[in-house]
């Protein structure tokens, strides 16, 4: 798990697209994921997320989280909470890749 840092100036909403393998114990990175979820949805410039498991492989999760700027995600994640938050879901799952995507012109 990464903190992005996009070239370029991204005007508008973008989107947080990760995808990860989870191969600690699936309650406990539900649980902590949850936790994360609840912290991301209480910052200012969230507007939703998904979480989505792979249908032919379970292990595979991909997660869409959506801001209003890329400026307020970046300040979401520069907090000690965001990064404690991460360290500890790293130890549950591995980062298959992570990007950001704007809404295509």
């Amino acid at each position: 798990f990464i903190m992005l840092t996009p070239s370029g100036n991204l005007p508008g909403k973008v989107a947080i697209i990760s995808r990860f393998i989870v191969s600690g114990d699936r309650n406990e990175f539900d649980r902590l994921f949850k936790v994360h979820e609840d912290f991301m949805r209480s910052q200012d410039g969230f507007v939703e997320c998904y979480l989505l498991r792979s249908t032919s492989r379970q292990e595979l999760f991909s997660h869409t989280g959506w801001w209003q700027s890329i400026g307020s995600y970046q300040k979401a994640g520069k907090t000690e909470e965001y990064k404690s938050q991460i360290e500890e879901l790293s130890t549950l799952a591995e980062m298959v890749d992570v990007d950001v995507y704007a809404i295509a012109p």
